[in-house]
């Protein structure tokens, strides 16, 4: 009989029930300690992957930030450039533009040559900083970044410093020069780096999922952020990039809060039938260890698809010939292109013609070794329409140095592009006010002579004869003259309103017998409007100019042929969701005055000018190109807002927004008539132009006052001086040489308050929109004026 094979193998012990066991354990922990650690580095790379990708887009927003930032002051630069004439005030309204068209600032200043602070805007929580002397500040890196400013002309940054408030931040310096070469000043922007980091950064999960830390290259702390949880003291895993913030580097350090971690569960092992029960728990355990660790990283890998499929910027994987490999849901959505059609194809095939070879440029320079750090602005189809995106990112090159991929990401900056173009159109249309407004001013001065002189002339003739018929028609030219001077002063926002509470549906019925007249049977004018809209306060004549001005234009752009002119008149309230999609727009309850025509309609070139000075589309001869932008000054002047919408061939309409009043209705005051007299009191009379000091005073002096005359400011305060008992009335102009009228009045007002002053002006002059004192308010006499209108006020303020 044959051995037992089935008892020989029992024999064996290899085969033995102690050591089979044990043998299994081995293979089984070998195995999944294997797989644990695969695990492990995957979770690893892509932790790290992770933190690299977010790391650059943190980077990319800080910088892109700042430099909107820095740009928005370089605009400044340039508007005071060409605005050399601009006072305190008008700094600070450009200031407070800035600051709420881009927030995060903590302030904007303005240094004088001798390294004072002079202006601080906002004021209210700088205040500590006014009047401060750099030369004398504890940082001395701020002299430094100062002196660098000025003899580079350029912008540069202060290192980090503990501002007034008690955190760490930094400031930028850039000198301003007239154009002429005199030296205006040093534009100091103020950014705490709180305000900084929180502006850019303001996904929570963001923060929850990292601590984030960035440093000056000296290791001091600018801004560091630790997440709930977090242990005091971890390192981990660390991203840190260079950080350009204006001129010089920081550096920024990401540490994930995945990188905290449990250990991985471990056990031991047993011999024989226990050690056989204790590996089948051992090996439970392993299991249900290792299924966590799958779970972890399955929730690793879901977050890092949240974060990269929900964030706001676009993210790109390219080849070495930039190709896209890897695209982001964002990417595809804002680009309007399936993910299929972009991956594989050059990027070049998205970007538009005129920006293909700043692309080229670009990868030609990182093909030749150079990681830049500069930012890629090229426009990027998105479905029918380009946008203006900005790209940043970083090369994976193998040991070679040569490029092997590039992760890009890119941010869609055409709103930012948008509201740079509005900016720059305001400027430019407050510079062509003020020129207008000065011209303006000067050519009221002329008029005011031509017709006090005309009138003193025609006295002396007889109403039949030719002569007095001639200079009739010379008086009628100069009016019209003063029209075109009134437009002029409308549109730089310089015409001196008188404002009163109106009902718009009152004033709009009573003028729409002369408009019909205007437009002609042809036009079809209707008018809509709500029973009883919110009372509004403004100029009755200048809401009427309004009217005027738009309906010729648009019997302009009807033409000869039939159609229709449709005014209304509603309330409406313009919540968050309507400003944000109307950057002009403000929050509020607005009566909304809108005219809309069937005329031709305009293009988008014409659309962008249409407010422009002296823009026309008419023949020569048949507009002077002043309607449609003193209409745009009258609606500013009275902080309203005004929008046009147009296609060719569908007409246009305007819309303009008065601010609706909480007030009663309007109480209807029925002018007298008035009987001027004369009197017998002396009057200083101030007023620089000769002509118009000449004409004055001879009025004046024709209805018996005994008159005082001064050329300029400063010799009206020496009469003053000499003759202050005797004087009973002073007449000046608001703007003179020398000495201005409002110091002038200030110097008056300490020797006598009970003195009258009268001011004479040929425009609202920006120094002069708040009054005198709390409580007096002051009065003004607009150029040009008739001998009635003169004498009139003067009677009335005398006999106060």
């Amino acid at each position: 009989m044959g051995p037992d094979l089935f008892t020989d193998k029992i024999r064996h012990p290899f085969l033995s029930p102690l050591v089979l066991p044990l043998a299994f354990f081995l293979l089984s922990v070998v195995v999944i300690f294997s797989m644990w650690n695969t695990a492990r580095e995957n979770r690893i790379n892509n932790l790290e992957y992770e933190t690299a990708v977010t790391a650059e887009q943190i980077k990319l927003r800080l910088e892109a930030w700042v430099d909107s930032r820095t740009a928005i002051l370089q605009h400044m630069t340039s508007s005071m450039e060409i605005l050399p004439h601009l006072g305190a005030g008008g700094f600070e309204n450009a200031a407070q533009e800035v600051l709420d068209l881009y927030p995060g600032f903590q302030a904007i200043n303005l240094i004088d040559e001798d390294w004072v602070i002079r202006i601080v805007v906002p004021e209210a929580t700088n205040q500590a900083a006014l009047n401060k002397d750099l030369h004398n500040h504890p940082d001395p890196g701020v002299g430094q970044a100062l002196e660098e400013a000025l003899n580079t002309n350029t912008i540069h940054r202060s290192p980090l410093m503990h501002l007034l408030q008690g955190k760490p931040g930094f400031a930028t310096y850039l000198p301003v020069y007239h154009r002429d070469g005199s030296f205006i000043g040093t534009l100091n922007g103020v950014f705490l780096m709180e305000n900084v980091v929180n502006n850019c950064l303001s996904e929570e999960r963001l923060k929850e999922r990292f601590a984030i830390r960035i440093f000056t290259l000296s290791h001091e702390v600018a801004y560091s952020h630790e997440p709930v949880g977090f242990p005091p003291g971890f390192e981990g895993t660390t991203e840190g990039l260079n950080i350009r913030i204006v001129d010089k580097y920081w550096r920024l350090c990401l540490v994930p809060m995945a990188a905290v971690g449990r250990p991985f569960l471990t056990t031991g092992n047993g011999l024989g039938m226990i050690g056989g029960i204790f590996l089948a728990l051992a090996l439970s355990v392993l299991l249900r260890a290792y299924l966590l660790r799958l779970a972890e990283l399955r929730d690793s890998r879901a977050n890092y698809k949240l974060l990269v499929d929900n964030q706001a910027d676009m993210l790109i994987k390219l080849d070495s010939e930039f190709r896209a490999i890897f695209v982001s849901p964002t990417t595809v959505k804002k680009l309007g292109i399936r993910e299929e059609e972009l991956l594989g194809k050059r990027t070049a095939e998205f970007v538009h013609p005129d920006d293909i070879q700043v692309l080229l440029d670009h990868k030609n320079r990182i093909d030749q070794g150079v990681d830049t750090t500069e930012n890629l602005v090229v426009r990027m189809k998105s479905g029918d329409n380009w946008m203006w995106t900005s790209w940043s990112g970083s090369n994976v090159r193998d040991k070679e140095g040569q490029l092997q991929a590039r992760i890009s990401v890119g941010r869609d900056i055409t709103h930012e592009r948008e509201m740079e173009s509005r900016l720059r159109q305001g400027q430019k249309l407050q510079a062509v006010g003020q020129l207008a407004g000065g011209v303006a001013h000067d050519f009221n001065n002329i008029i005011q002579a031509i017709l006090g002189y005309l009138g003193f002339v025609k006295a002396d003739l007889s109403p039949d004869s030719e002569a007095f018929m001639d200079l009739t028609q010379a008086e009628l030219a100069a009016e019209r003259a003063a029209t075109l001077t009134r437009q002029l002063l409308a549109f730089s926002r310089r015409q001196m309103l008188q404002p009163v509470m109106l009902d718009l549906n009152k004033v709009t019925k009573e003028l729409l017998p002369m408009l019909r007249r205007l437009l002609g049977e042809s036009i079809d004018l209707k008018f809509n409007s709500e029973p009883t809209p919110p009372t509004v306060k403004a100029d009755r004549g200048q809401i009427e100019q309004i009217l005027v001005n738009l309906c010729v234009n648009a019997r302009d752009a009807i033409g000869e042929e039939t159609g229709r002119i449709t005014i209304e008149i509603d309330t409406v309230s313009l919540d968050t969701e309507f400003c944000r999609h109307n950057q002009w727009a403000e929050m509020g309850q607005w009566v909304r005055l809108s005219l809309t025509d069937s005329g031709q309609g305009m293009d988008e070139n014409t659309l962008s000018q249409v407010f422009e000075p002296f823009f026309t589309t008419k023949e020569t001869g048949k507009g002077t190109g002043l309607g449609l932008a003193t209409v745009y000054g009258i609606v500013k002047q009275h902080d309203g807002l005004i929008d046009v919408t147009s296609q060719p061939g569908q007409g246009t309409s305007f819309t303009m927004y008065l601010r609706a009043l909480d007030d009663e209705v309007i109480a209807e005051q029925n002018g007298a008539s008035t009987t001027f007299k004369s009197g017998k009191e002396t009057v200083l009379l101030a007023e620089d132009e000769e002509m118009v000091r000449s004409l004055t005073s001879r009025l004046l002096e024709a209805a018996g006052y005994q008159v005082i005359v001064a050329e300029d400011g400063r010799r009206a305060y020496e009469i003053w001086e000499e003759k202050k008992q005797e004087i009973d009335l002073v007449v000046m102009d608001v703007v003179m040489p020398q000495m201005g009228g409002r110091e002038l009045a200030k110097l008056i007002r300490q020797d006598r308050q009970d003195i009258r002053i009268l001011f004479i002006s040929g425009y609202d002059s920006q120094s002069f929109r708040t009054p005198l004192t709390a409580d007096e308010p002051t009065d003004l006499l607009l150029k040009p004026f008739n001998q009635a209108s003169l004498l009139e006020r003067v009677r009335e303020i005398l006999d106060r």
